[in-house]
């Protein structure tokens, strides 16, 4: 099993790139042209930098995770607020999706046709036949 280390990263665009650095070391960095490369770079580049720091050979137990800041200049807060809406929203429709279901199993077993439940919870009829037989 490997040992997790943690490390805080911060990514910033330059012009056709990311670069990334360690955010308590700015002297072990990298870059790439797209932010999934970048990570996989920063992470080698971790690796080599932490075990020249700690004066031992590079330890394959060891699985570095990112903790992740982009700076974004005057933009970091507005993507900010982006993400953390979306997952805000990832969690009503995680709760709508279970309030669907349920409603359209109930109302089907009313009796209420699988159009009239459609047009009351806002889907497809065809949608409301799915939710019934899943």
């Amino acid at each position: 099993m490997k040992n997790v280390r943690k490390i805080e990263v911060v990514f910033s665009p330059d012009e056709d790139a990311w670069m990334v650095w360690l955010k308590a070391d700015e002297r072990c960095h990298t870059d790439g042209r797209t932010i999934d490369e970048a990570r996989v770079r920063i992470v080698d580049a971790a690796e080599l930098w932490l075990s020249y720091e700690e004066d031992r050979e590079v330890d394959e137990s060891i699985r570095y995770e990112l903790v992740e800041t982009f700076d974004l200049g005057r933009h970091t807060d507005e993507v900010v607020a982006v993400q953390e809406d979306r997952k805000a929203l990832a969690v009503i429709e995680e709760r709508l999706a279970k309030h669907t279901r349920s409603a359209a199993k109930a109302l089907t077993k009313l009796g209420v046709s699988r159009r009239d439940a459609a047009e009351l919870l806002g889907i497809s009829h065809q949608r409301v036949q799915q939710l019934v037989k899943g």
